[in-house]
């Protein structure tokens, strides 16, 4: 298409009928308007944009299945909704995702260790989040999930982040009891979580030098 846009009544991609849909073609707001993209359906949307990201629309909610990024360094100018059971996947080559702003209301970021979601800090809002590494970090290594700019994360948010979910996926050679859930503190700021086996602790750059849990 030579242009698209999206307006405030929105345009929505039902990924139902098939598993590989791509958009690499640019979307922005219909001038003079904030624009709402929709993505419903159990299958994948995958954004790959050629050389620049491509992504200009005021809101983006994804209501079903999994939004997937795949470029390393990515910026969407867009405030990122996940909602009923949600994903947005970064594993493969994607590692830093840029957002207007983020609000999730039970979803999922999934991410291979060292992965980042930058996004303002009172543009978060946070209920019901789970983080999901696609496979055991090593021992040691940090994993950052969420790297916040200015200000300062809501008092909702950090609440919100303490009850969150990390969820692991074990690497083959580790037996399936080693996958654990344990509440992640939170801070305004970069969350680091560090996996020393048998005891999950969580370095914050900026705040306590270690807390374990």
């Amino acid at each position: 298409l030579d242009r698209a846009e999206c307006g405030p009544k929105g345009l929505t991609v039902d990924a139902n009928y098939s598993s590989g849909v791509v958009i690499n073609q640019e979307f922005t707001n219909i001038e003079g308007t904030e624009g709402l993209f929709r993505k419903v359906g159990a299958y994948p949307l995958t954004l790959q944009f050629p050389g620049r990201s491509a992504w200009d629309v005021a809101e983006t909610r994804v209501e079903e299945g999994t939004l997937k990024v795949v470029n390393a360094d990515e910026t969407l100018e867009t405030a990122l909704v996940l909602t009923n059971g949600a994903t947005l996947s970064m594993v493969g080559a994607a590692s830093t995702l840029t957002l207007d702003a983020l609000a999730v209301t039970d979803g999922t970021i999934e991410l291979d260790a060292g992965d980042t979601v930058v996004v303002p800090a009172d543009r978060v809002s946070l209920v019901g989040l789970k983080v999901k590494y696609a496979t055991t970090p090593a021992a040691g290594t940090e994993c950052g999930f969420l790297v916040t700019t200015g200000g300062e994360l809501s008092d909702a948010s950090k609440r919100a982040l303490r009850r969150t979910l990390l969820i692991l996926v074990p690497a083959a050679e580790f037996p399936k009891w080693w996958t654990r859930t344990v509440p992640l503190a939170a801070f305004a700021g970069t969350l680091l979580a560090v996996f020393d086996d048998p005891v999950w602790r969580l370095a914050l750059t900026g705040g306590p030098a270690l807390l374990e849990l």
